[in-house]
């Protein structure tokens, strides 16, 4: 894993030309984010559950409608008892993204997003009698998103943004509805 985060960085980086970061256009952002994390269900029963979470991520600004964005989302922790199991699963990604936006007046604005994940997912079963078993996946696929931004000042946003992911090696699917600011640097 420590290698494609580096791969990925370093990725980044040669796609950011000499002359490019010499114009500036850096962001950071930090989201309090509500991850809806749907399993599927075990026995007819439903495996899904809500938990705050949150994002971070650093990107550049290439012009005033394309961003390439590197992040780290938590997906929370689930814990979900089916019959007498109880289930506990976490999961977390790696982001790089490409981001379109728009302005919609002098302050605000809409995007959409498109990226690929890398993740890891944490699962553990334990039923009393029958002791306990746990198991970690981990895995790349394409997420997308929505999102809106207000100007509060020339260097923050005001963010409200929707991403869902498909993380199809254990077949989990997960809405994220997060807030929080971007600070242009």
């Amino acid at each position: 894993m420590k290698k494609i985060i580096i791969i990925l960085l370093s990725s980044a980086a040669t796609l950011m030309s000499a002359g490019v970061l010499a114009e500036g256009g850096f962001y950071g952002s930090l989201d309090l984010t509500r991850a809806d994390v749907d399993f599927g269900s075990l026995n007819g029963v439903d495996i899904n559950d809500t938990d705050t979470s949150f994002g971070i991520a650093a990107g550049y600004r290439i012009n005033e409608n394309f961003s390439i964005e590197l992040g780290f989302q938590d997906f929370g922790e689930l814990n979900v008892s089916v019959e007498d199991t109880l289930i506990k699963a976490g999961a977390d990604a790696i982001q790089l993204s490409v981001i379109g936006g728009m302005p919609v007046s002098a302050n605000a604005g809409v995007y959409a997003e498109i990226g690929f994940n890398l993740w890891d997912a944490d699962v553990s079963l334990s039923r009393p009698g029958f002791g306990s078993a746990s198991i970690s996946e981990d895995g790349s696929d394409l997420f997308y998103g929505i999102g809106a931004y207000i100007s509060l000042s020339e260097a923050v946003n005001l963010n409200l943004v929707y991403q869902t992911h498909d993380l199809d090696d254990v077949d989990v699917e997960i809405d994220v509805l997060g807030l929080g600011f971007t600070l242009s640097f």
